[in-house]
């Protein structure tokens, strides 16, 4: 009996452990380090290149931002509303700058 428990406990244990997706909060900023995630934009807000999806992810906003390089992760980090309101709503270009008269 007791070895039918242990091994529902570590059953449980383990899949508790590999259910979860590792997030990191930082201090600094109220975004969030994602490891695993979709990414939701395909250009870079900061560089506007395309995304490199094996470099650290943010989530804001309730979107996992995606990065060219991790030098783009540190500036967003620093300014993320600066930088998020450049992507479009569907992240998949940048906003238009509109014209001034």
């Amino acid at each position: 009996m007791k070895i039918i428990l242990s091994l529902v406990f570590v059953f449980l244990l383990s899949t508790a452990c590999f259910s979860q997706t590792e997030a990191k909060t930082d201090s600094d900023t109220s975004s969030t380090v994602v490891e695993t995630a979709a990414i939701w934009n395909t250009l870079c807000p900061i560089m506007q290149e395309d995304v490199d999806p094996s470099v650290q992810t943010v989530l804001y906003k309730g979107k996992v931002i995606g990065f060219c390089c991790e030098m783009c992760v540190k500036k967003f980090k620093s300014d993320p509303e600066k930088y998020y309101i450049k992507l479009s709503i569907d992240g998949k270009t940048l906003k238009s700058k509109e014209k001034e008269d």
